[in-house]
């Protein structure tokens, strides 16, 4: 899979990471599976072969050609079938509540029906877009009909924006000082805002990290690795990483992984790793 990624306009910026879009490669239709990581966004996928779903889980029950999905705090399994187009908007991780107007954790660990959030008839636009360009445009407009911000997110948004770049403990001391809360309104208006807790959210950061040394090649050995990323030894390191991908780093490392694509922008937060080949 070769993904095509895409920066929201400037006005979209508080609310998306980035588009992007594929056409699955399988000539003899038939079903590739594939690892879902943690990659700390939610987002929304649009997915159709000749306007059926082409994506199913491990059970085998088809998923809804376009869904909402929120913050993972493991991996699960899909089977893409066939040669399918697939869209996706990975959102930033306090977009949920600023769309919507909805607990973040009402979505986290699952998928739902965008039908739900959108108008019903979401679908047959998007199945008569034109182009990847269109149905951008097409996922703009609806954003910018619902982007409403019941509370203000922008100090979260800051600091998880100084995390991705310094792999800092969400929950420090400081942070609490700043924003002039205590601890426990913190960590229930994060967990409110962005989906999980922020000691799990910094552990699912502190994994894409990994993946991106481990890709990179910034290391020469794992315990090198779990050094620069401030974890208590190489078997907590291990442990988290399989936790997260299911795989061990060495694993991890054979496998056929899609998403090769690594960017750092100074102003934006680093490309995560979301799908791997089985």
């Amino acid at each position: 899979m070769n993904a095509v990624k895409v920066k929201p306009p400037k006005h979209l910026k508080d609310l998306v990471s980035f588009f992007w879009y594929s056409d699955f490669k399988n000539p003899d239709n038939s079903a590739k599976t594939y690892r879902i990581l943690a990659d700390g966004l939610p987002g929304i996928i649009f997915q159709h072969s000749n306007g059926n779903s082409a994506v199913s889980n491990v059970n085998g029950v088809q998923l809804p050609i376009t869904f909402l999905y929120g913050q993972n705090t493991s991996h699960c399994t899909n089977l893409i079938t066939g040669e399918p187009f697939i869209f996706g908007v990975s959102l930033r991780p306090t977009a949920f509540k600023s769309l919507f107007g909805m607990d973040a954790t009402m979505i986290s660990n699952q998928l739902i029906d965008s039908q739900h959030f959108f108008s019903s008839d979401i679908e047959d636009i998007l199945l008569n877009a034109k182009s990847p360009i269109h149905i951008i445009e097409l996922f703009s407009k609806r954003f910018l009909n619902l982007k409403s911000r019941p509370e203000n997110t922008g100090f979260f948004d800051k600091y998880l924006n100084h995390s991705v770049r310094g792999i800092r403990n969400l929950s420090a001391n400081q942070i609490f000082s700043d924003l002039g809360i205590s601890r426990r309104q913190f960590q229930r208006k994060f967990k409110e805002h962005v989906g999980v807790d922020p000691e799990t959210y910094y552990r699912i950061l502190r994994f894409q990290k990994a993946i991106h040394l481990l890709l990179r090649g910034d290391f020469k050995k794992l315990s090198d690795v779990a050094y620069q990323l401030c974890y208590s030894d190489q078997s907590h390191f291990i442990r988290d990483f399989k936790y997260f991908s299911g795989l061990t780093p060495n694993r991890f490392l054979k496998n056929g992984l899609l998403n090769k694509h690594i960017s750092f922008d100074k102003e934006d937060f680093f490309t995560p790793v979301r799908l791997l080949e089985c």
